[in-house]
């Protein structure tokens, strides 16, 4: 762990380790069949290896923590931050903040920031963008197949009219909702291809 002489990255490698052995118990799979997964996924962590991260033995890498949780079904900051509703979570050495606070800094999906530590937009813009972007794409998916549920159920089923009324007020509502939607997503999309233009790449 180096000559650091917090606490922390000791405490950090283990919270990482028990969320791995936690969520790799939770699914019934064995350490040899995890670190199978992990060849299968493209990046091999050997079943001694994935002992010794559990049991808080050795620091995690990057690489590992991204392929561990590909390699069980969750994502990477639900082992990194496994605890989020958590009162407090140790966030830096003697540095303390709410777990959902901790996750809005990890994710820069909030303005929170650790004590001591300040933000530069200019850093973060792209990712906040993005993550908009995301989200807005996902909820044109659940209008649109609002919208297909809507226009084809009632031939499908042969509703009766009252229900049919209904459905094609729903149809008008996820058409107006999609269009909404779709031009908050392309100024998303103008906003992020003017910060690429003036990053130059």
């Amino acid at each position: 762990m180096g000559d650091n002489p917090s606490g922390w990255p000791i405490e950090l490698t283990r919270r990482i380790g028990t969320a791995i052995s936690d969520a790799r118990t939770a699914q019934n799979m064995s350490v040899v069949k995890l670190a199978a997964r992990t060849t299968e996924l493209g990046y091999s962590i050997h079943r001694v290896a994935i002992s010794k991260l559990e049991s808080g033995e050795r620091a995690i890498t990057v690489p590992e923590l991204v392929i561990l949780a590909a390699a069980l079904n969750t994502v990477p900051l639900a082992l990194l931050l496994p605890r989020a509703s958590d009162d407090k979570i140790e966030i830096l050495p003697s540095n303390e903040m709410p777990g959902p606070a901790a996750i809005g800094w990890f994710t820069g999906t909030t303005g929170a920031t650790p004590d001591g530590v300040t933000r530069d937009g200019s850093m973060t813009s792209r990712l906040a963008l993005t993550m908009s972007l995301n989200e807005v794409e996902e909820r044109l998916g659940w209008q649109r197949h609002s919208l297909l549920q809507a226009e084809h159920g009632p031939k499908v089923l042969q509703m009766p009219e009252g229900l049919k009324a209904q459905m094609d007020v729903t149809a008008q509502r996820a058409r107006e909702m999609i269009e909404s939607l779709e031009k908050e997503r392309d100024s998303i999309i103008h906003a992020l291809t003017r910060i690429e233009n003036q990053d130059g790449g």
